[in-house]
């Protein structure tokens, strides 16, 4: 069943702390908040931008802070995390924290270290379901977008980054989001240019966070907004 309850948490049913890799987030409003949890590797935790300010999860929650009740990011991204190991860290966490907001973005690190498809589809299976069923927040997934046109990768020389194992991964998060009533933001149709990364040619640099987030916005705004 697809959550859409927005209530709005009350002061002192939280206490937010910082998260390791993340870097937590601002700390408990005042007044009536709603918990934006985020889920994540380097990405989540803005590698690439400058500040990481900058990255697509703080950009998201000021967006989320600017139209409506203030917003207590709970960012839980850890650099170089695979699926299982948010499932086994960062989605308690985020359990913990009685979100109204979720978003989740995994799968370019499993993919890049040689991971199966379908092992990764059925963690995420269990990430997502275990997300839907312990809170009521929408859950915002992103899928992968076009690697082999990165400047890291287009040169064809990591055999674990190809058009069939990007379109595989992609697959499995489609099926895992339409299982657990989540909603799928569709990265992979985003333009991808040089301008929009860092100097590893992987991670966003800030342009190409404000491309994250805008998609990360429209898709919340279209399919899970109140």
């Amino acid at each position: 069943m697809i959550h859409r309850r927005h209530a709005i948490a009350l002061l002192a049913l939280l206490v937010l702390t910082a998260c390791g890799g993340g870097g937590g987030g601002g700390g408990v409003p005042s007044g009536p908040f709603v918990v934006y949890a985020a889920i994540g590797a380097s990405d989540a935790v803005g590698i690439g931008a400058s500040p990481r300010s900058n990255g697509y999860v703080p950009v998201f929650a000021e967006r989320l802070d600017a139209s409506g009740p203030a917003v207590a990011l709970r960012n839980l991204g850890v650099s170089g995390a695979w699926a299982v190991e948010m499932l086994a860290d960062q989605v308690p966490a985020a359990i913990a924290a009685n979100p109204e907001v979720i978003t989740v973005w995994t799968g370019s690190n499993d993919l890049v270290g040689g991971e199966d498809p379908a092992a990764f589809g059925d963690v995420l299976d269990e990430m997502l379901g275990r997300l839907s069923d312990e809170t009521d927040a929408v859950i915002l997934v992103g899928n992968l977008v076009a690697m082999t046109e990165t400047p890291r990768f287009r040169d064809g020389s990591d055999p674990n980054v190809t058009e069939d194992s990007v379109n595989a991964f992609n697959a499995e998060i489609a099926d895992a989001v339409a299982a657990n009533g989540c909603v799928l933001v569709n990265l992979f149709i985003l333009e991808v240019r040089d301008d929009l990364f860092w100097i590893d040619g992987f991670h966003p640099n800030n342009a190409g966070y404000q491309q994250l987030a805008d998609a990360y916005w429209r898709a919340y705004t279209l399919f899970g907004a109140p």
